[in-house]
């Protein structure tokens, strides 16, 4: 029976730490989040991307014979694209809610350092 309770506290201790490093992570950035605009190559892919206002945007993103920028390859720009089309139509251009995912996708990929 004592075996299942540290299992158990061990389970909630890990739980609680990650809860925490998560809460950390975002109370950390909130500034940036609430109050950071578009920077570097936003430009080129949030707010001068017709694509994403387009009403036939996701079809332009994923079957659109135009180029990427040259440091992407096609699946990772059209995946990039079409992250951000869901982000226009959730929160059009407030720089918040991209911001916000950023922090998310961050926080929820693990570092692997070698």
């Amino acid at each position: 029976m004592r075996r299942a309770v540290d299992k158990t506290g061990t389970k909630l201790a890990l739980l609680a730490g990650a809860i925490a490093i998560v809460v950390g992570c975002f109370a950390a950035y909130m500034p940036a989040i609430l109050q950071g605009g578009f920077i570097w190559d936003d430009d080129l892919y949030v707010t001068d991307n017709t694509a994403l206002t387009a009403p036939d945007g996701l079809r332009q993103i994923w079957f659109s014979m135009a180029p990427p920028p040259p440091e992407y390859v096609p699946l990772v720009y059209t995946t990039i694209c079409t992250t951000f089309w869901i982000e226009h139509q959730l929160w059009g251009f407030n720089p918040a809610g991209y911001h916000a995912v950023n922090v998310g996708f961050t926080v929820s990929t693990p570092c692997y350092c070698g």
